[in-house]
């Protein structure tokens, strides 16, 4: 099977014209309770997300704190898999 290499493509680029022609034809696709609905459920994400969105790291970097200083001398290690 050959491909026609020659052929010229009639729409080389897609205009503003082409969105507004077709934004011209468009209809109302959403029903005002199904965004009611949405809008309920985008809020409930919200207020689900709590706290992470104030989520920070300690101030001075991740090797802050007593933790890190325990992992890097090596102590308790030995009782991790107890």
């Amino acid at each position: 099977m050959e491909e026609d290499v020659d052929e010229e493509d009639p729409v080389p680029e897609l205009t503003k014209r082409h969105f507004e022609e077709a934004m011209s034809m468009a209809r109302r696709s959403v029903t005002d309770t199904e965004i009611r609905r949405y809008e309920a459920f985008a809020q409930s994400m919200k207020n689900s997300a709590g706290g992470s969105a104030f989520f920070r790291f300690p101030e001075g970097g991740a090797d802050s704190g007593s933790g890190g200083q325990q992992q890097q001398n090596g102590a308790g290690e030995e009782d991790l898999y107890d």
